[in-house]
């Protein structure tokens, strides 16, 4: 029988909630849905008839949770949570360096073909400036503190929790959420936003041209053209612009007064 979560990991993107998400799934006591939603964002309008029905597969456990990373900088997500979800839902935001969190999504689209290997990353940095905005972590949560108490909130940092101190971090949820500590998920040690090994696409290129092969020939050759521009995409590791530490950080003044009134 369908029901509605009582609990939303809302953020942030590239900061490790996937792993975080894989990771609670495995305890007995909490049903994750494992794929992104975003009803609170961008689906609303398709009802919460709609977004019930991804939970039919609930039997019972005691936490029932979504992960969406994008909830976390939206306008509109904290008040839409407040009035389908009600105030004692409880919610974790999962914190990254904003500047690094900027160029793992530089380094995301690179892989993906979306960008080309040479990208300036500052220029990059500078014109795509929603990914620069969800970095504002002091006003997105302070959202989220106008419809829900600071007992509702739990609050990650991706270097220090997720990086650093796993299976103490998966405690402090499993506290946070009311369901018992005794358990050290199996994927706790998987790598984090680990990036694809450009052998797999090799892989998956020759088995491609097998395939093609039992297509008549006119087919058979444009599929082949349609493989070279595709494969050809794949950039090898190392290729993109490493982020310098004085880039780095005089990236990160943008973010001085968010940062001191986050830590105030």
């Amino acid at each position: 029988m369908p029901i509605l979560p009582n609990f939303l990991i809302i953020g942030t993107g590239r900061a490790g909630s996937s792993w975080l998400n894989s990771c609670l799934n495995e305890h007995p006591d909490i049903f994750m849905y494992q794929d992104e939603l975003r009803f609170f964002d961008i689906n609303y309008k398709k009802g919460v008839e709609w977004y019930k029905s991804h939970f039919q597969e609930w039997a019972g456990e005691l936490i029932v949770g979504e992960k969406s990373p994008h909830y976390l900088a939206s306008d509109h997500a904290p008040q839409r949570i407040r009035h389908v979800l009600g105030k004692d839902v409880n919610l974790i935001a999962v914190l990254r360096h904003p500047v690094d969190r900027v160029y793992s999504n530089y380094l995301r689209f690179i892989r993906n073909g979306v960008l080309p290997v040479k990208t300036d990353f500052e220029k990059f940095y500078f014109e795509n400036t929603y990914l620069r905005d969800e970095g504002l972590y002091f006003q997105h949560l302070q959202r989220y503190l106008k419809y829900f108490s600071k007992d509702r909130l739990l609050v990650l940092l991706f270097e220090e929790n997720i990086i650093r101190n796993r299976v103490n971090t998966l405690a402090t949820c499993f506290q946070f959420l009311g369901v018992s500590l005794d358990l050290i998920p199996k994927r706790v040690d998987v790598k984090i936003n680990a990036s694809k090994d450009p052998r797999i696409f090799a892989r998956h290129a020759y088995k491609f041209r097998k395939v093609i092969k039992t297509f008549p020939p006119p087919v058979e050759n444009k599929l082949i053209e349609y493989g070279k521009r595709f494969f050809v995409r794949i950039p090898k590791k190392g290729n993109a612009e490493k982020l310098e530490d004085d880039l780095r950080q005089n990236l990160l003044s943008e973010f001085d007064d968010d940062i001191n009134q986050l830590e105030s």
